[in-house]
């Protein structure tokens, strides 16, 4: 795999919002299977609003890896995705990337450029550093026990709507993309793999 494509994951969970109720509810969401743990949080020095997310399923740390990792298949797994492509080189460790996004009524069609980061092997942070979201950045976080794997993700997004107005549409497509996440895992893990990630 190469730099690109180890890098790449976890950008895309920027998430849009409507003023109409989302088809699928948080309620609903969070019974999906494998269970995801949503909440939110805000910081009490810039009073920004993070939405964290946990999961874990039956699947080896690398398979998680490399599904985050196939960046160009995001807009395959989530409506919202329209567009993911590399810009260019910053440095070893960090890449920047240009993501369109196709959100609902009234918000349309944004742009994020970010600059992303690999750590230590099992995790990925984002940050934009141009674009017209009003806050793009993140972590999300790898790490497994047996043949468990386990994600958390963090992030502050803005859009310019409201936070309370936010929750059920970033709650919706968490969840959907995590779960997208676990279906192309397991529809394209080797079982007999034992592949172990690569560690920058």
């Amino acid at each position: 795999m190469n730099a690109f494509a180890r890098t790449s994951g976890g950008i895309a969970l920027v998430m849009g919002m409507s003023l109409s109720p989302p088809a699928v509810t948080a309620e609903a969401s969070l019974l999906s299977e494998p269970e995801i743990v949503i909440g939110f949080e805000n910081d009490s020095s810039s009073g920004d609003e993070f939405i964290s997310a946990e999961t874990s399923f039956q699947a080896h740390r690398a398979a998680v890896w490399d599904a985050f990792a196939e960046i160009t298949g995001y807009p395959n797994l989530h409506d919202w995705i329209g567009e993911a492509r590399f810009v260019g080189y910053t440095n070893d460790d960090t890449q920047e990337f240009l993501i369109e996004f196709e959100f609902p009524w009234p918000i349309g069609t944004r742009w994020s450029r970010v600059e992303v980061t690999w750590e230590h092997g099992s995790e990925i942070y984002w940050r934009q550093i141009e674009g017209d979201l009003n806050a793009n950045e993140g972590r999300i976080s790898f790490s497994s026990k047996g043949d468990q794997a386990h994600i958390h993700y963090r992030a502050v997004i803005s859009v310019g709507v409201p936070a309370m107005l936010a929750r059920p549409y970033k709650k919706k497509f968490v969840c959907e993309f995590l779960n997208a996440i676990a279906d192309w895992v397991t529809a394209n893990s080797d079982p007999a793999s034992t592949t172990a990630l690569v560690a920058h």
